[in-house]
C-alpha cells in the first residue's frame, strides 16, 4: 500500500476549486464542496481514490509541507485496544 497526497487547484476560468488526490497508482479529483470543511475535502478526494484503488479500512491525514498538502496513510484498526 502506498500513500495517498491530497491539494487543492484553485480554480480557472472554466472549473471551480478542486480537490486532488494522488498516489502511485492513480489520480481523483473531485470538486470542493463548500458545505464541508477543508479537512472533509481532502478525506473525501482520499477516500474515493482509495476506493478506486480498492484499498479497504480507515485512512489517516496529516498536513505537511509550506503548500499544506495532506498526506494519507491506510491504518490498522485491529491494533486498537
Amino acid at each position: 500500500m502506498q500513500a495517498i497526497v491530497t491539494r487543492t487547484l484553485s480554480p480557472t476560468d472554466s472549473r471551480g476549486t478542486r480537490v486532488e488526490a494522488k498516489a502511485n497508482g492513480g489520480r481523483v479529483t473531485r470538486p470542493y464542496d463548500h458545505a464541508r470543511t477543508g479537512a472533509e475535502n481532502h478525506a473525501a478526494a482520499a477516500r474515493a481514490l482509495a476506493d478506486h484503488m480498492e484499498w479497504p479500512g480507515e485512512l489517516a491525514g496529516a498536513l505537511y509541507g509550506p503548500d499544506f498538502r495532506t498526506v494519507w496513510v491506510p491504518i490498522d484498526t485491529s491494533l486498537r485496544a
